[in-house]
């Protein structure tokens, strides 16, 4: 009997600037893939330009890449790997991370940073408001605790909701209904 599920072979590329050391990207991405419990092709090529983009492309279509993932870390989007998803025949994931003013500052960083590629929109939101509850004080340390986010794009405001017994959960709940409710805005305003 045959299976209809493909072979998925994935490979991974990190990006860096020249205004940094390359070997961090190439530290981070070595620990993403130490992390990674399965196999994944890890392309010795950092992309730093143009040049790099096309090499690195090329190294993980000869090792047989078949779904790739783009580390950016503090980074990008910007053109060169961007133009990654173009040249690459497959599936491409970007992984993003941000440094902030906390958790909350930082994980709103690297969200915008993975997305703004294909919503360039979501430059225009701007977190506002952030407020958090305890649900049930009665449970001490261990309560639920609901996290408010009011966001901006300029035209309006919005107030978006995440529920948790992790504080950092409901943050992320919070903040990505808070995307999804501007994109969907977008989309209702243009019909």
């Amino acid at each position: 009997m045959s299976q209809n599920i493909p072979v998925v072979k994935p490979g991974i590329v990190a990006v860096s600037r020249s205004c940094f050391p390359k070997d961090l990207s190439e530290r981070r991405r070595a620990a993403l893939v130490s992390a990674f419990s399965g196999y994944i092709y890890e392309c010795p090529i950092t992309v730093e330009n143009e040049i790099d983009a096309q090499s690195a492309v090329k190294d993980v279509k000869n090792a047989g890449v078949n779904a790739l993932v783009v580390y950016l870390g503090n980074f990008g989007p910007e053109t060169p790997e961007t133009l990654i998803i173009e040249w690459f025949e497959g599936p491409v994931m970007y992984i993003a991370a941000a440094e902030g003013d906390g958790p909350v500052n930082a994980m709103d960083g690297a969200l915008r940073r993975a997305l703004k590629l294909f919503y360039p929109q979501l430059a225009q939101v701007r977190l506002i408001d952030y407020k958090v509850r305890v649900i049930d004080s009665n449970a001490a340390t261990a309560a639920k605790v609901r996290v408010l986010i009011t966001s901006s794009d300029g035209k309006s405001d919005w107030t978006t909701l995440g529920v948790s017994e992790d504080i950092i959960d409901a943050s992320r709940a919070a903040l990505v209904d808070s995307i999804e409710y501007k994109l969907i805005a977008d989309i209702e305003e243009r019909k």
